[in-house]
């Protein structure tokens, strides 16, 4: 017990976090801020051909959203929440890349109204080879 807690808060501590978004997505500067907020260190980058930059991570097409982070070689797709992000590297899924909250989901992190409950999305595990799996529900 006390090992596993001790993983757990060890991947809560702030990890340098790298977003991949557009320049003029507000929901993904939202996510951003909330992940700042949280105390994590977060880089921004806006690349050319956003799309090539999922794609080179191995993000499947079908489980696009609006940006893209990196966080120890993981890879996490969209408006995930942070509790998720912080299970994930605590004890990553054997075999798994990452996660992804598909699409632009409304009350998700960075697209909900401030204070409102995260809920009506999923977030899905992914491997290399685009197999994926429910990781959460809202």
């Amino acid at each position: 017990m006390f090992v596993l807690l001790a993983a757990f808060v060890g991947a809560a501590s702030a990890e340098s976090i790298e977003v991949y978004k557009s320049k003029t997505c507000g929901c993904c500067q939202a996510w951003v801020d909330i992940m700042k907020s949280k105390g994590h260190e977060v880089t921004v980058h806006h690349p050319f051909n956003l799309q090539k930059t999922k794609t080179d991570l191995g993000v499947p097409k079908v489980l696009g959203s609006c940006h893209t982070a990196v966080i120890n070689g993981y890879v996490f797709e969209g408006h995930i929440p942070e509790r998720d992000i912080i299970k994930f590297l605590a004890n990553p899924p054997e075999g798994k890349i990452g996660l992804a909250a598909p699409g632009m989901p409304a009350l998700s992190p960075g697209m909900a109204p401030e204070g409102a409950e995260y809920k009506n999305f999923r977030v899905i595990s992914f491997d290399k080879d685009g197999k994926m799996s429910l990781y959460s529900q809202y």
